[in-house]
């Protein structure tokens, strides 16, 4: 995770392990669901498999629910007590997030060994262009003649077959990993969201 921030804002952009946890499961049990926006399956690709333990059709049915709440989860401040972000993270079987949704809950820790043999083969990207984000705030900085207003602004990142860039929320975009390396783009896309919250 990377995070960029002066007095007056911040900015934080990384993968998130729920996130890819959820797009794992969803690719590695073959679940037929809609997402909105719409987004790939993951790169590397999933081999699926649905363990003996594991009912598909009760994980595809509860999937979508839990979904929406692990992209609001990672833009979240979590709580600053480490034991209670543990317990209330996406993931983890004692999250309120699971309380109704038996079916991921029992799903996790089967298939969790799966997803860290899964992990281990994705290539990690060193975070790139940090400093062009401090440079996008320096310059509508410079242009307004005022420090930018407070704002957060959180970039959760996936790495996905194709290229994703769409705004959850205000403060929110759910991003495929190579967005940050194309300079024109982070100039033409991420500028008028900082603008706007600036």
């Amino acid at each position: 995770m990377f995070t960029a921030e002066s007095t007056s804002w911040q900015l934080r952009r990384g993968t998130d392990h729920a996130t890819d946890m959820a797009l794992w499961l969803r690719d590695s049990l073959a679940l037929s669901v809609d997402t909105s926006p719409y987004v790939p399956s993951l790169d590397p690709s999933v081999p699926v498999h649905v363990p003996s333990t594991v009912d598909r059709a009760a994980v595809q049915r509860e999937w979508p629910g839990w979904w929406d709440d692990v992209l609001r989860n990672a833009a979240a401040e979590g709580p600053s007590d480490l034991r209670a972000r543990h317990d209330d993270y996406p993931t983890t079987e004692t999250s309120p997030l699971l309380a109704d949704r038996p079916a991921i809950r029992s799903a996790l820790p089967a298939t969790r060994e799966s997803f860290g043999r899964y992990t281990m083969t994705v290539p990690r990207r060193e975070p790139r262009r940090g400093l062009l984000i401090t440079e996008l705030v320096a310059e509508l900085e410079a242009e307004l003649g005022r420090r930018a207003n407070p704002f957060r602004l959180v970039i959760t990142e996936v790495r996905v077959d194709g290229f994703l860039w769409e705004r959850l929320a205000d403060d929110h975009l759910l991003a495929s990993v190579q967005w940050i390396e194309d300079e024109s783009f982070v100039r033409r896309e991420l500028g008028p969201v900082i603008r706007e919250l600036a």
